[in-house]
């Protein structure tokens, strides 16, 4: 079913959410006339509906405490993106796209993604590859863009920290693995960029290692 076209002007205000996975503030934008105002990287495809949600996180400097609260932790090269859809119980676009709607943080657009496992800092059940989804992508006439995840393509290496989705969460209804990422650094080189700033790849690793001694000496999470 084709989404109900939505003025250019703004339908609403920021809706703000915190998050409790390091603490992210988001803020909620839907925009049509074409897809005029966005955040993606490359041309914007044809479309009617532009959903913008901008993500401030306050990147840590140190990442013990994500650690901790993600139940895998791995380094990997993004092998493929997979189609977009909906977290719709059916995966198609709600039968109305407004403000309004769109204020329910369960609602949104999530493209699936392959990773090519290099490096495990936890995790004991994972293989050379797993899946995960991450909210952006475009469905028919509406694109949802997330600010930082434009950044989430193939060909990319990337260190992510996972968490697993229940069955009913709307990762669990894109992917079946229903691993999302609460957090995910961009390696460049020697170097990892943040959603803030850049930190050099070697203090991450040691980093994550110091923090995986200590998990397996205390006999994994409590």
């Amino acid at each position: 079913m084709a989404a109900q076209r939505i003025p250019w002007v703004v339908l609403s205000a920021l809706l703000a959410l915190v998050v409790a996975a390091g603490g992210s503030y988001y803020g909620l934008t839907v925009l049509g006339g074409g897809g005029e105002k966005h955040n993606l990287s490359g041309d914007m495809p044809d479309v009617e509906n532009v959903i913008t949600v901008s993500s401030y996180f306050g990147q840590p400097d140190n990442f013990s405490r994500m650690f901790s609260t993600s139940e895998i932790v791995v380094m990997g090269v993004i092998d493929e993106l997979y189609d977009a859809r909906w977290t719709t119980s059916d995966g198609v676009a709600p039968a109305e796209i407004t403000a309004d709607v769109m204020k329910d943080s369960t609602l949104h657009i999530r493209t699936p993604a392959q990773l090519i496992v290099q490096r495990v800092f936890k995790g004991d059940s994972v293989g050379e590859t797993l899946k995960f989804s991450f909210p952006g992508g475009t469905v028919g006439n509406t694109t949802f863009v997330h600010a930082w995840n434009d950044v989430l393509e193939e060909g990319a290496t990337i260190i992510v920290f996972l968490s697993e989705g229940t069955e009913d969460s709307p990762p669990k209804k894109v992917e079946e693995q229903g691993l999302f990422p609460r957090m995910h650094l961009v390696v460049k080189g020697d170097m990892v960029e943040g959603p803030l700033k850049e930190v050099p790849l070697a203090n991450i690793v040691e980093q994550l290692r110091e923090d995986d001694s200590e998990s397996s000496s205390n006999g994994g999470d409590e």
